[in-house]
């Protein structure tokens, strides 16, 4: 007999390190997560499609996965389905400039929760994973892009810790955006 979504908790949820077999996971949670918090009527569709279409694909992810400095987690109900995924960078790998060969930080590039585990702890979860895992490699500073007006990730992060240290412009196809650059020691 298998749970229904609605009773599964984030205890149910299995994190592990993802490998390149977890691939079409990764792309559909990230696809769908997306489209519910940056897609119409937020911001146009021609737009959204663009991004999913050059940003989370197979082959971008597929690469990003490989990436040495890279490290991606997948979070899976007891039947396999995927609940969420999170991606943290180090070195060159972390998406702003001014942190490439720093050695003291980390950057949690994504952390994606699909909206059926939304509320279920399942975020923090995934936060833990990626401060436990930089901590180990001698990480000191994490930090983290987000968008000015993602009010539940805001929310989620200043609880988590976070203060936000500046900004920058992220081009959402032709709008430009801001995204605050937040941060918290570990």
């Amino acid at each position: 007999m298998t749970t229904p979504l609605a009773d599964i908790s984030a205890d149910d949820i299995h994190i592990r390190l993802a490998t390149p077999k977890d691939i079409d996971h990764i792309v559909a949670v990230a696809s769908s997560t997306f489209i519910d918090t940056f897609g119409p009527p937020i911001n146009p569709a021609t737009e959204t499609l663009s991004y999913l279409s050059t940003k989370l694909t197979r082959a971008q992810l597929l690469t990003e996965l490989a990436h040495p400095h890279s490290t991606f987690w997948i979070a899976l109900t007891p039947t396999h389905l995927c609940a969420g995924y999170a991606k943290a960078n180090i070195l060159d790998a972390q998406t702003e400039e001014q942190f490439h060969g720093q050695q003291d930080t980390a950057e949690v590039e994504r952390l994606y929760v699909d909206k059926m585990f939304l509320g279920k702890r399942l975020g923090k979860r995934l936060m833990d994973t990626i401060v436990e895992h930089v901590k180990a490699q001698g990480r000191t500073k994490l930090w983290l892009g987000v968008w000015e007006k993602n009010e539940r990730a805001l929310a989620f992060y200043e609880k988590a810790g976070f203060e936000r240290i500046g900004e920058h412009v992220f081009l959402f196809g032709e709008d430009p955006q801001t995204d605050f650059i937040l941060q918290k020691g570990i």
